[in-house]
This record gives structure tokens, sequence and C-alpha cells, in this order.
């Protein structure tokens, strides 16, 4: 973006936005009910490993060696 036009407000970013959805034990187990259902792997890659302290029941890689990622996909995931 050229550096003479600002961007959006975040308000209206934030006001473009769907409604947060309830963080609740039913949600989740729909999201583990189609990920079983289609067998397919959420993989997240985050820059800053730090993130992974704000989450629970998952598996972190916190290194940058193939056969980690390789088990990491290839074993039985929550």
């Amino acid at each position: 973006m050229p550096r003479d036009r600002a961007g959006p407000a975040a308000a209206e970013v934030f006001a473009g936005l769907p409604p947060a959805l309830p963080d609740d034990d039913s949600l989740r187990e729909s999201v583990r009910a189609m990920r079983a259902e289609d067998g397919l792997l959420l993989g997240v890659l985050d820059d800053d490993p730090t993130g992974s302290q704000a989450v629970h029941d998952v598996q972190a890689v916190t290194v940058l060696e193939e056969d980690a990622y390789r088990a990491a996909l290839a074993g039985a995931a929550r």
C-alpha cells in the first residue's frame, strides 16, 4: 500500500469478520469428528514457538529436522 494512503481502521476490519464461535467442548468435538471423517491433519507453522504455550493437548515440533516433522505427521494426532 502506498505510504500516502492509510489502510482501513482496525474497527472496520474487525466489523467485517463473522462473530467468534463459542469455545466449548461440543465445538472441539465437532472439529475432531470432521478430522476423523476426512482423515485430514491440520498443521500450523508458527515463527514464534512461544505460542505453543497458549494451546494444550497438541503436539509441537520445535526443531528444524525433517525426521521430526515426518514422525509428527505420520502418527496419530489430536
